[in-house]
C-alpha cells in the first residue's frame, strides 16, 4: 500500500501538489488582484462535503493572510460573492447558492471577487424618494392594526417586492406612508 503525506490541504503548495499526485486533488484558483492570488485545494472525494458558501469563507481567509504575507492590507469587507474569471454565468449562478456541493465547479478554476458598485447616495435624493412613496406605490394585504391615530397595514412595495408595515395618520387629510423596519 502507497503512503501519502499527512499534510493539511491548506498548507500544501500548488508545486507540491502538482508532484505527489494532483490527479486525487481539485484546485480553484481565487485572484484579488494581480499581486493576491491564492490556491485553493482539496481532494476531490471530499467535494460533495464542502459547499460554495465553505469556499467563500475560505477564500476571503487565504487572500487575507497571502496578503498579510505581502505586507498589504486589503478590505474585503465589499466582497459579496466571487465569480468566475471567464464569466462562465451558470458556474457564477451556481457560486451563490451557499448550500450547494462544489461537484459542478471544473478543477482549475479561476475566481475572481464580485463588489457591487453602489453609487453614493445623495440625502436630498434620498428624501425625495422616500416621500415620492404613496399608497398607490403598494399592493395592500390586511390591516395588522388600528390605534388612536393610526392604522397599519401589510402591504406590497411594488418596486422592490418586499413586505413593509405601513402607517396612515388618520388626524392628517393626505394620509402619508411611514415604513415600519
Amino acid at each position: 500500500m502507497e503512503s501519502r503525506n499527512k499534510i493539511p490541504i491548506e498548507t500544501q503548495s500548488t508545486d507540491s501538489l502538482k508532484k505527489t499526485g494532483s490527479a486525487d486533488m481539485k484546485i480553484i484558483t481565487v485572484e484579488f488582484n494581480e499581486k493576491v492570488k491564492v490556491d485553493i485545494s482539496f481532494q476531490k472525494n471530499s467535494q460533495i462535503q464542502h459547499n460554495c458558501s465553505w469556499l467563500y469563507r475560505q477564500a476571503l481567509k487565504m487572500l487575507s493572510e497571502e496578503a498579510l504575507s505581502k505586507g498589504m492590507l486589503l478590505d474585503l469587507t465589499n466582497v459579496v460573492a466571487f465569480k468566475t474569471k471567464s464569466n462562465s454565468l451558470m458556474l457564477d449562478y451556481w457560486l451563490t447558492l451557499p448550500d450547494k456541493p462544489l461537484t459542478p465547479i471544473p478543477d482549475g478554476t479561476v475566481l475572481v471577487p464580485y463588489i457591487p458598485e453602489i453609487p453614493p447616495k445623495d440625502s436630498e435624493q434620498s428624501e425625495k424618494d422616500a416621500s415620492s412613496v404613496g399608497l398607490q406605490d403598494f399592493d395592500v394585504l390586511v390591516r395588522i392594526g388600528k390605534g388612536g391615530y393610526s392604522r397599519v397595514f401589510l402591504g406590497n412595495l411594488f418596486t422592490i417586492h418586499r413586505l413593509k408595515g405601513l402607517t396612515f395618520n388618520q388626524q392628517e387629510k393626505n394620509s402619508r406612508v411611514d415604513f415600519l423596519h
